[in-house]
């Protein structure tokens, strides 16, 4: 097998590893990832369904028990109606320009009851 193939095949696992299903009974919703800023990457919304609007987004500190503060990217948002919606963030340094240097990846399926 030659290491074209073993790419992809780990990039799909990965990928799948990454996906989350979330129902919801209410049009409004919440989604938190952790680990925002740690070593200086930061979790970034990439809207792409315009029946999800992202209604607001706050950095919530959680201290350890050392005392070391890290924090979680709260995300809010509205669903227009009922459905099956796909969600994705993008873990990255602020400073880079491509998605290459991304630490990781999430999507989130969002079922609107």
């Amino acid at each position: 097998m030659d290491k074209s193939k073993i790419f992809f095949i780990l990039l799909f696992v990965g990928l799948a590893y990454s996906c989350k299903v979330v129902t919801v009974d209410k049009k409004n919703f919440t989604i938190e990832l952790d680990k925002d800023g740690v070593g200086g990457y930061t979790w970034n919304y990439l809207p792409g369904n315009t029946d999800v609007k992202l209604i607001d987004s706050t950095d919530i500190p959680k201290t350890d028990s050392t005392g070391f503060t890290e924090y979680s990217k709260q995300y809010k948002f509205q669903a227009s109606r009922k459905g099956l919606y796909k969600l994705e963030f993008l873990k990255k340094r602020s400073f880079s320009k491509t998605a290459d240097t991304a630490e990781t990846y999430k999507k989130y399926w969002i079922r609107v009851k």
